[in-house]
């Protein structure tokens, strides 16, 4: 961990996503990398669920989700992808939130959501390529003004608690502004990738161990979650379709078709307690 990334680092994880072209830290290659990252790398905790340890070291991620084939879950997704940005030259920070997504405004999550800042020409711009269904697809400016991304609108408003320093990351989903997570701009350390992602994927009472979850986004604006063993497409302001797999060999067809996930027949997801065969 640390070191210097190399060129045939870079080169394995452009062809990874399909990015083609001159990598420069500029928006332009901000844009293409999140978004093809996005559309290509599924989120999923499917490790956690084959209670497997997962290890957030450069050279670990890049074997599992490069290598490997693989998604992952943020620690995972935004190591990759912080390392990969340091290697093309931008200026990258890495910061932790409290997730919001679907809780009451009154339930305090540990902050256990890594994620990344861009410093670009003067502005400030969340890159987050690993938070599930609502993953944004392109980077943002840290400001209240909606911003288009390529799947939705974004926007950083102050906490509407008044809390001095902590900020929200919200998108237009449903028709409504959706709190995603809350933030300070305290910078996240190794170390504390580390303590979170053990948590995240030890812990018994973490929700990470008792829900499927693998998410993608398309190119054509649309995205796809397979959530236990409910699969729905979306866009971001309305629901495409849905439909209950039955069986696990229908689960581990849905893997391989949608998120080219490919398990051995027979893999159960159900030794933490998911709802799955």
């Amino acid at each position: 961990a640390g070191q210097q990334p190399t060129e045939e680092f870079l080169s394995a994880y452009f062809a990874r996503i399909g990015f083609r072209g001159e990598a420069a830290p500029d928006m332009e290659t901000l844009k293409k990398i999140v978004f093809a990252h996005t559309t290509t790398i599924p989120f999923e905790n499917l490790d956690v669920l084959l209670e497997r340890s997962i290890l957030v070291d450069e050279a670990s991620v890049f074997a599992k989700l490069v290598r490997g084939g693989r998604g992952g879950y943020c620690y995972e997704q935004n190591r990759l992808m912080i390392t990969v940005l340091k290697a093309i030259g931008f200026e990258a920070r890495s910061l932790a939130g409290r997730v919001r997504w679907n809780k009451p405004k009154d339930q305090r999550a540990g902050r256990l959501h890594l994620f990344t800042v861009v410093t670009l020409d003067g502005n400030e711009y969340i890159v987050d390529v690993g938070v599930g269904n609502p993953t944004p697809t392109g980077p943002f400016k840290m400001c209240a003004e909606p911003q288009t991304t390529p799947h939705d609108q974004r926007r950083v408003i102050p906490d509407e608690e008044g809390r001095v320093g902590v900020f929200v990351h919200q998108v237009l989903w449903d028709g409504a502004w959706k709190d995603i997570y809350e933030f300070t701009l305290d910078e996240c350390y190794m170390i504390d990738c580390e303590v979170g992602n053990f948590f995240v994927h030890k812990n018994p009472t973490s929700w990470f161990r008792g829900k499927l979850m693998c998410t993608l986004a398309r190119p054509d604006g649309t995205r796809k979650a397979l959530v236990d063993m409910e699969f729905t497409e979306r866009r971001s302001d309305q629901v495409i379709s849905t439909r209950t797999l039955t069986s696990r060999e229908e689960l581990l067809e849905t893997l391989k078709r949608e998120f080219n996930l490919d398990f051995p027949a027979g893999t159960s997801f159900a030794a933490t307690g998911a709802p799955v065969p």
